[in-house]
C-alpha cells in the first residue's frame, strides 16, 4: 500500500486532511494474529509528507468523539448517521475532486431530508444553523449551480477541490447540528418541520399569528359542534 496523491487536472496536491496511510506492513497468522514483529516499508513512495505528532490531542479528540458517539445513540438513528459518516469517509478517499464535490453535495441533501425537494430546499434547510445565512446562501448557490453544470452538461469543473474544500465546511457545521436536532425530534416529517421554519425573525412572528389563528378557528369550529365522527 503506498500514499497516493490527489490529480487537479494532472497537478498534484497534498490530502485534503492532515491523515495520511502510512504504508507499513506487517506479517499475520490466518486467524488474524500477528505472526512476528517483523515490519517494513513500501519503497514505492511518490512522495513523503509529514507526521504530526498530536500528543494528549489525540486524548482530547478521543473524549470528543466518544461524546459525539453518546449523542448519536441517544437520537435512536444510529443507522442514518452510520450511513451518511461512510458516505462522507467514503467521499474523501477519492482522488478525483469533481466525484468528491458531487458525493458531497448529494450527502448535503441526505443531511437536510432534501429527498425529491428541489435544490433550493437544500440550501433553504442548510441555512438554519448559520448566522451569516446571507453569506452562506450565496456560496451555496454558486456550488449549486455548478453540480448542476457539472451533472447536467457533463462538463469537468476545473476547480472541483475548491467546491469541493467549500462544501466540506458546511457539512462538518451541518452534521452537529442534525444530531443536537436529532436528540430532540425522532420523527423525520417533524425534522423536516423543523428545518422548514422561517429563519427571519418577522416571518417567525407572523408564522406564531398564523398559528395562533388557526388555533382559535379550531376552537370555535369545535364549539359549533361541526365535527362528524
Amino acid at each position: 500500500m503506498r500514499v497516493i496523491e490527489r490529480k487537479t487536472f494532472g497537478i498534484d496536491h497534498p490530502p485534503l486532511t492532515n491523515l495520511v496511510k502510512f504504508p507499513l506492513h506487517f506479517l499475520f497468522l490466518p486467524n488474524g494474529d500477528k505472526a512476528s514483529n517483523l515490519n517494513w516499508y513500501e519503497p514505492n513512495f511518490k512522495r513523503l509528507y509529514n507526521c504530526y505528532n498530536y500528543g494528549d490531542e489525540i486524548k482530547n479528540a478521543y473524549k470528543y468523539f466518544k461524546a459525539i458517539h453518546k449523542q448519536i445513540l441517544k437520537t435512536n438513528k444510529y443507522k442514518f448517521f452510520q450511513t451518511t459518516f461512510g458516505r462522507y469517509t467514503e467521499a474523501l478517499e477519492s482522488n478525483d475532486m469533481q466525484k468528491v464535490f458531487l458525493s458531497l453535495w448529494a450527502l448535503l441533501e441526505k443531511l437536510t431530508f432534501t429527498l425529491k425537494d428541489n435544490y433550493t430546499t437544500t440550501i433553504k434547510r442548510s441555512l438554519v444553523c448559520f448566522e451569516d445565512k446571507f453569506f452562506v446562501k450565496q456560496e451555496l448557490e454558486i456550488l449549486r449551480d455548478k453540480r448542476n453544470i457539472a451533472v447536467h452538461n457533463g462538463e469537468e469543473l476545473k476547480e472541483a477541490e475548491k467546491y469541493a474544500c467549500s462544501l466540506i465546511k458546511y457539512i462538518r457545521r451541518f452534521f452537529i447540528f442534525i444530531i443536537n436536532i436529532m436528540e430532540k425530534f425522532n420523527n423525520e416529517k417533524d425534522i423536516r418541520d423543523f428545518l422548514d421554519l422561517p429563519t427571519n425573525s418577522n416571518q417567525l412572528v407572523q408564522y406564531e399569528e398564523n398559528l395562533k389563528k388557526q388555533l382559535e378557528l379550531t376552537k370555535q369550529f369545535k364549539t359549533l359542534k361541526l365535527i362528524i365522527n
